[in-house]
């Protein structure tokens, strides 16, 4: 995260990262549909938590102000700094997701957070890069 080499694991996935699940048969009927190999993907997800994402830096608009286009989930957006870190094309984010609510139950001094599902975890148009490892980074 935030132009660190890593490795991605299941153990420590990075929000914006797409988790992807491939079949490879080694079949003769698979090998003349698909290719050398046998390999097709079955389907993915693309990981993210309630409040946070991440997204790599495709343009610098302008750098003074720390405005940068992220592409995030292959979606290219507009995307501010929230400190004077400069970053470069190329480098991944952080990014926090505006406008998060976080899911809770109860009121008042009785409102607990809830379990985080695929149900509840938002997805917004606007975020801000923010100057964050995140862990496994």
């Amino acid at each position: 995260m935030a132009g660190k080499d890593r490795e991605a694991t299941a153990e420590t996935p990075v929000p914006g990262e797409l988790f992807s699940l491939f079949g490879c048969i080694d079949e003769e009927t698979c090998l003349e549909l698909y290719g050398g190999g046998g390999c097709r993907s079955i389907g993915g997800v693309l990981f993210q938590t309630v409040g946070f994402m991440g997204g790599q830096i495709t343009d610098v608009i302008d750098e003074d102000a720390r405005l940068y286009q992220v592409e995030v989930d292959g979606v290219a957006t507009g995307t501010v700094g929230a400190d004077m870190t400069k970053y470069n094309i190329g480098d991944w984010v952080a990014l926090t997701k505006v406008g998060t609510d976080f899911p809770t139950e109860g009121e008042g001094i009785y409102e607990e957070r809830v379990p985080v599902t695929n149900g509840n975890v938002p997805t917004v148009d606007e975020y801000i890069i923010i100057p964050y490892l995140f862990a496994g980074a």
